[in-house]
C-alpha cells in the first residue's frame, strides 16, 4: 500500500522518539533527506536520532544537523518508529544485516527509486520525483511546522545534487516550484554552491586524472568504462563523494550512451550505471541485482574486479545491441531518416 504525505505526515506527528536510516554511501539526496525530516520533526518535540552504516562524507557537514549522524553497528536501541529515505528496500540501508535491530519495529518509508518493493509498514514513494527530497518535501509541508532556513537548506542541496543540478530528464515544473519556495525560505543557495560545486579535493582530481589515463571505449563508441581497483582507492582515500559524479565525465563524451564506473571494495564490486537517451540503466543494472532510476543506477556483484568487468561490459554491449536496433527501428518511424 502507498500512503499519501498526510497519512505519513499525520502517523509521524504522533510518535515521541524516531530513528532515521537512508541508504549506504550516503549522497546529498539521502542526507538532505535525513537531515530535513530530522529537523522538521524536532520542531514538534520529538526525539530523533539519524543514523547511517557509513560515514557521512566531510563535505556535507556544512548542514546544520550532518553532524549528528551517527555511525550505526547494531549495538544501539532504536525508536519503536524507524523511518527509512532514500532507499528501495532494507538492503541498501544494510539494515537488512541487524534483524533484531528492527524486531517489532514500525517501519515508514520514504522513497523516489524505481522497483521499490513497499518494505515499510507505512509507505510514501514516488518515483516520478527526481530526489527524494521532493517527497520529503511534500511530508513536511503536511506537519505542522515552518520550514525554516536549515530545513530548506537540506531539501535543496537533495533537489540540486541528485537531479545534476536541474539538468536530468526527471526534473519537472513542479522540481523547479519546490526549489523556489526553498529558495523563498531561505534555503543556502551560496553554501551549496561551495561546498557541492566549488570544492574539489585533492583526492578527486587524482582520481579523474586516473580516470582519463584508463579510460575504454567500445561498442562503436557508444559504451564508456573505467574501473578504480583498491590500489588507487587506498592511495587517495577517496570517499563516496570523491567518486559521485565521476562516471558523469564518461557519459558526458559525445556519442557515449552508456557509462559504467567500476570500484572494488571490500564487500564486492560497486557498481555504477549512467545512460543518455534510448538505454536504460535501471535494466542493466537489474540484471545484476541492483537498480535505481532509468537513466543512473547500482549494482554490486561478489566477483573479482576482472570478472565484473567481464562480465558487465559483455551484458551492456548485449543489450545495448538489441535496444539500439529497436530504438534505430522507432526512430525512422518517428522522424524520417535522421538518427543521432
Amino acid at each position: 500500500m502507498n500512503n499519501t504525505p498526510k497519512e505519513i505526515a499525520d502517523f509521524l506527528a504522533k510518535q515521541n522518539r524516531v530513528s532515521i536510516f537512508a541508504h549506504v554511501n550516503p549522497d546529498g539526496d539521502a542526507i538532505g533527506s535525513t537531515c530535513a525530516l530530522a529537523l522538521a520533526l524536532e520542531k514538534l518535540g520529538i526525539r530523533v536520532d539519524m543514523y547511517n552504516t557509513y560515514p557521512i562524507p566531510r563535505v556535507y557537514h556544512f548542514l546544520a544537523n550532518a553532524e549528528k549522524i551517527r555511525l550505526f553497528t547494531g549495538e544501539e536501541e532504536l525508536a519503536e518508529t524507524v523511518v527509512i529515505v532514500d532507499s528501495s528496500n532494507l538492503k541498501r540501508t544494510d539494515l537488512d544485516k541487524y534483524p533484531q535491530s528492527l524486531a517489532g519495529k514500525t517501519i515508514v518509508e520514504i522513497d523516489h527509486h524505481l522497483g521499490n518493493d513497499g518494505f515499510g509498514d507505512y509507505n510514501f514513494v514516488e518515483a516520478q520525483s527526481v530526489a527524494n527530497c521532493e517527497n520529503v518535501y511534500q511530508v513536511i509541508k503536511e506537519l505542522p511546522v515552518e520550514i525554516d532556513e536549515n530545513i530548506a537548506t537540506a531539501l535543496y542541496l537533495g533537489i540540486s545534487t541528485d537531479s545534476g543540478s536541474f539538468k536530468f530528464d526527471a526534473v519537472t515544473a513542479q522540481t523547479h516550484r519546490i526549489a523556489a519556495e526553498l529558495l523563498e525560505k531561505g534555503a543556502r543557495l551560496d553554501l551549496v554552491r561551495l561546498y557541492i560545486y566549488e570544492s574539489v579535493s585533492p583526492a578527486k582530481l587524482t582520481l579523474e586524472k586516473y580516470l582519463y589515463n584508463n579510460l575504454n571505449i567500445v561498442a562503436g563508441g557508444k559504451l564508456a568504462w573505467c574501473a578504480f581497483d583498491k590500489d588507487i582507492l587506498a592511495e587517495t582515500k577517496a570517499d563516496g563523494n570523491d567518486i559521485d559524479g565521476i562516471v558523469n565525465i564518461m557519459k558526458n563524451i559525445e556519442g557515449v550512451e552508456l557509462a559504467v564506473l567500476f570500484r572494488e571494495r571490500e564487500d564486492g564490486i560497486k557498481i555504477s550505471f549512467r545512460s543518455k537517451t534510448w538505454l536504460s540503466a535501471n535494466d542493466l543494472a537489474a540484471y545484476f541485482g541492483g537498480g535505481g532510476h532509468k537513466y543512473a543506477s547500482g549494482a554490486t556483484i561478489n566477483k573479482s574486479l576482472d570478472e565484473s568487468i567481464a562480465a558487465v561490459i559483455a551484458k551492456a554491449e548485449e543489450i545495448m545491441g538489441e535496444k539500439h536496433e529497436r530504438w534505430h527501428c522507432q526512430c525512422n518511424e518517428t522522424a524520417g531518416d535522421y538518427l543521432p
